[in-house]
């Protein structure tokens, strides 16, 4: 048994640099792809790192569900984003991303917007930017708390910062939600450059598609109904 352990022991050193180069493969493939706004191809790799040997791994498996989650949601499929998510763990590491992505889908879906704005509270806690402002702004409008909605959108500020993490991917997504503001209260004018800008830069993702949905063409607008976020917006 003693030569047994021995053996396993030098296995174990010879084998590690190999494991080490695996895991860190795996663990940053994912992000490498969603960086790049490869949402399918991400996805699709965080399920494979979820099912892989590491996911024996702390955090791991919430890791992996995570992006898709995240990957799910940047694809427009708002319920399935949800589903994923339910089985992310609250881990510290992962509670601001996971409450913010759980309100992100709630609005985008157009429910339950105390939810989307108790999860933006307690997110703030841990983290602040200003699409997270945003955000909940869209929260309090739904709510009917028109003074409190139009506070965090005046906090939220025009532009995210330079210093802001992960600009191809966010920066589409404040200014989509800084245009869906705009429009929810009457600001169509004003919103117009915003929606441009989320429809232009960045990665295509949803948003982007969105932000089109609610531009269309002169022509376009004579011969199509208009976005569902829109008749919303003109009954308020």
């Amino acid at each position: 048994m003693a030569h047994a352990r021995g053996w396993r022991a030098h296995r174990a050193r010879a084998l590690a640099p190999a494991l080490l180069s695996y895991a860190v493969f795996r663990g940053l493939r994912p992000s490498a792809l969603l960086a790049k706004g490869r949402w399918r191809e991400a996805r699709e790799a965080a399920e494979r790192l979820g099912k892989s040997p590491l996911r024996w791994l702390p955090t791991i498996s919430s890791d992996a569900a995570y992006l898709e989650s995240l990957c799910l949601h940047f694809e427009g499929d708002f319920e399935a984003s949800e589903r994923r998510l339910g089985s992310v763990a609250d881990v510290r590491g992962l509670r601001y991303a996971r409450l913010t992505l759980h309100a992100s889908n709630l609005v985008m879906l157009e429910r339950d917007p105390e939810a989307a704005d108790a999860a933006l509270d307690e997110a703030r806690r841990l983290l602040a930017y200003p699409e997270d402002d945003l955000l909940r702004a869209l929260a309090k409008l739904a709510l009917g708390r028109s003074d409190e909605a139009e506070t965090f959108f005046l906090r939220a500020g025009t532009t995210r910062s330079q210093a802001a993490p992960s600009p191809k991917l966010n920066d589409p997504v404040f200014h989509f939600f800084r245009g869906l503001y705009l429009v929810k209260t009457g600001r169509v004018d004003e919103a117009q450059r915003d929606l441009e800008t989320a429809a232009t830069i960045g990665h295509a993702s949803v948003y982007a598609a969105r932000a089109r949905a609610l531009l269309p063409s002169a022509e376009q607008a004579e011969r199509e109904p208009r976005s569902s976020l829109v008749p919303v917006v003109a009954d308020e």
